[in-house]
């Protein structure tokens, strides 16, 4: 082998050797702050939803503590007055509201009325499924007596919404 395909064999082999040493540390610096940046911003996008959620839950939760302290409400649990349905449960309570159904129990447990709306069209009234109201029916922490501190601290937005309309 001549000299000059040594040297060609030598500055070959250290190029290679230069490239994959930068490579190996490149993509260990470059890659693993890609990795961090991405953790960073799933957890900023998972945080963001969760404070959605929260603003959500505490309409869900304003919007319940309005209707249950209501005496209408109250009356209309309690003797199933047609006439509030009328006035009360139209396309346009749903849309300002923006809630896909209600149902009103009584104390005793005994469904009172439900309705539900499809606010993609307008709030158009629609029956609510019979599966929600089952799963609702069966649901008999709903129809414990608790404070609303104790409401706060635990239970979900459809125990929220339905216990406080018992209350």
């Amino acid at each position: 082998m001549t000299l000059r395909k040594k040297i060609l064999a030598v500055i070959g082999l250290t190029f290679l050797i230069g490239v994959a040493f930068f490579y190996g540390i490149t993509s260990r610096i470059i890659f693993g702050s890609f990795l961090d940046l991405e953790e960073q911003n799933t957890e900023t996008n998972v945080r963001r939803a969760l404070d959605a959620l929260a603003k959500d839950i505490e309409g869900l939760e304003s919007t319940g503590a309005d209707w249950a302290a209501w005496n209408e409400t109250r009356d209309f649990v309690m003797n199933g007055n047609r006439e509030y349905i009328e006035n009360n449960l139209g396309p346009v309570t749903f849309t300002n509201l923006r809630v896909h159904f209600m149902v009103f129990i009584n104390t005793s447990g005994q469904l009172v009325h439900a309705v539900g709306a499809d606010l993609a069209d307008e709030g158009k009234i629609k029956p609510v499924s019979t599966d929600l109201i089952t799963h609702v029916l069966t649901q008999k922490t709903l129809f414990e007596p608790v404070s609303y501190t104790h409401l706060r601290a635990h239970e979900t937005v459809l125990d929220l919404v339905c216990r406080l309309l018992l209350e």
